[in-house]
């Protein structure tokens, strides 16, 4: 049975929402999100209790994120309030007050939990084995260590943008010496945690802070691909902006391009934070996740997932495949031939085990567009994989899955490859198309997808390539259509290509 959740997330500094539909087939998708800047910690901050028009303000976002819930037929609300409430003196007395004016009901998670959720969101959504995550919010800052997809230690750290800014930095330009205050604040807390310490792990980043890093660094190289989730940086440009922002005011960063409007004030506070975690742990490389306690949720009391244990990717594209209702026999097979070929032929494209795991998730992701319209659907293809959150890529590898995928029928490497220029390696582009002429002859393989070949057989001479087909049936069709794609493997490999039944 169809089932819409909705996760409602009441942060220090913001309320956020997220409406999650799972299918009963399983497939899971996002159909709507909501945010809205509260400020709840200021509230705190002042006098230990949560009152005064920020508490207003969030119930009265929450009444409204509940009536978006009501309208889009949620049955199941997780409410979950983290920091600002949890070190309220009146946290229970303001939980009544929301249940009572909105009908929402919110659990006051502790750092450990919020920490837990944040380790669950990303070893579900990354493929990285070894990371430092930080989520730096408006009141807290948590701080997990996985080893091998495990979660090996954690805390929660009882400062964040909004109480940093405040405490040390104020709403203006800062002075150096309130700076050097500031991050000795930050390293005496996290030398009370050696294991931080972590030199060959990859730092993932979650929460606005690491957002807006992120979106301040895609516009000044120009970044083309409008994704944030898997978005690598290194520590050293980091570092350089974080420098260069000490020298800026609220309304010079309000005009910066990437920075939310809304966060320009707390911003130094959030950045202060993950630069000294940053030195502390002396992890050079950086990536973003989109997902962390919302989704981290999501996944452990919805879907009941846990730790690291799930191919993210197989995972994803499963997920994807039942979206857009391909006939994942047809997917399948496609992969397990273009698999075979690539072996064989491995000599004459001379790519690496990094393009066979592209190549094979292409082939499963080949016929997606379809679900849009049969007539370009190349094109919709291309479009679908770089924009449906596939896990468990670099945006790299994304970008490669989406030109193989799209180029199964017409070459859409040499027309889509330029745009990706910043993206893509200098050879990247002529490995493409290597893979794509590999992708096209195991689809014909399964033109009339009903599974008549069931093996192929490549033998490499130094005029041409003999493809032997093992066929249970006719295989008409799949031999036609295979060599329909001559001339393009010919282009390609510069060889020609014999195909013949066995």
């Amino acid at each position: 049975m169809e089932q819409k959740v909705g996760i409602i997330d009441l942060g220090s500094n913001t309320v956020r929402l997220v409406i999650m539909k799972i299918t009963e087939d399983g497939a899971y998708t996002l159909l709507d999100e909501q945010k809205e800047t509260v400020r709840l910690d200021a509230s705190v901050e002042a006098g230990g209790l949560l009152e005064g028009p920020a508490v207003e303000h969030a119930v009265d976002t929450i009444r409204l994120f509940k009536r978006l819930c009501d309208v889009n037929g949620v049955t199941r609300i997780i409410g979950l309030a983290t920091a600002a409430v949890r070190k309220a003196r009146n946290k229970q007395r303001f939980i009544e007050l929301v249940q009572q004016q909105t009908g929402v009901s919110f659990s006051v998670i502790s750092g450990m939990q919020e920490a837990e959720y944040d380790y669950i969101g990303v070893v579900n959504s990354t493929s990285i084995e070894d990371g430092l995550i930080v989520d730096i919010g408006g009141g807290s800052t948590e701080l997990v260590r996985f080893e091998h997809r495990r979660l090996v230690h954690a805390t929660s750290m009882p400062f964040g943008a909004i109480t940093l800014t405040d405490s040390f930095l104020g709403r203006s330009k800062p002075k150096p010496d309130d700076v050097n205050r500031l991050n000795e604040f930050i390293h005496s807390k996290l030398r009370e945690h050696a294991w931080v310490a972590f030199p060959d792990a990859t730092l993932v980043g979650v929460g606005g802070t690491i957002r807006n890093v992120a979106k301040i660094h895609q516009a000044k190289s120009n970044y083309r691909l409008p994704l944030l989730h898997g978005y690598a940086m290194p520590f050293a440009d980091i570092k350089s902006l974080w420098e260069d922002m000490q020298d800026t005011t609220v309304s010079q960063r309000k005009k910066m391009r990437g920075l939310s409007d809304d966060r320009a004030d707390i911003f130094l506070g959030g950045m202060a934070a993950l630069v000294n975690v940053l030195e502390f742990s002396h992890i050079d490389n950086v990536v973003v996740s989109g997902n962390g306690v919302r989704e981290g949720a999501f996944y452990k009391e919805v879907l009941g997932w846990r730790g690291g244990d799930r191919d993210v990717l197989d995972t994803s594209i499963e997920n994807i495949l039942k979206i857009y209702n391909v006939n994942v026999r047809h997917a399948q097979y496609v992969a397990r031939l273009s698999i075979k070929l690539f072996d064989q032929l491995a000599t004459l494209h001379g790519c690496g085990n990094d393009f066979k795991k592209i190549l094979y998730a292409a082939a499963r992701l080949h016929d997606v567009g379809t679900a849009l319209n049969y007539y370009n659907h190349s094109q919709h293809t291309l479009y679908i994989i770089l924009n449906s959150q596939i896990y468990g890529f670099t945006h790299r590898e994304l970008v490669l899955c989406a030109l193989i995928a799209a180029s199964h029928h017409k070459d859409m490497v040499k027309s889509y490859a330029r745009h990706y220029e910043g993206i893509l390696y200098k050879d990247d582009a002529e490995k493409a198309q290597r893979m794509s002429a590999i992708l096209r002859l195991a689809e014909s393989m399964d033109r009339s997808e009903s599974g008549v070949v069931k093996d192929v057989i490549c033998s490499i001479s130094d005029d041409y390539v003999k493809l032997e087909t093992v066929v249970n049936g006719d295989g008409v069709l799949e031999l036609a259509d295979a060599d329909n794609h001559r001339s393009y493997f010919k282009k390609i490999y510069d060889k020609d290509i014999h195909i013949a039944k066995l």
